[in-house]
């Protein structure tokens, strides 16, 4: 899966496969949030501010975990 660029200040790509939300931060870490549904995802790529909505919407409501 390749990870789509992502203009903004924290997140620098991110994907989106089989119901995992994969988040690369600038700062180099990698997250994997599982069971996101499709729908959020879309929210997500579309959100004026998507590090907030990150923040918001999808940490501490989907299980994850950090890949790297």
């Amino acid at each position: 899966m390749d990870l789509i660029p992502m203009p903004g200040d924290r997140i620098d790509r991110f994907g989106y496969a089989d119901g995992t939300l994969y988040i690369l931060f600038k700062t180099g870490a990698l997250y994997a949030y599982y069971n996101v549904p499709p729908q959020e995802c879309q929210n997500f790529m579309s959100a004026a501010l998507p590090g907030e909505y990150l923040d918001e919407h999808i940490k501490g409501v989907y299980t994850y975990e950090r890949l790297g």
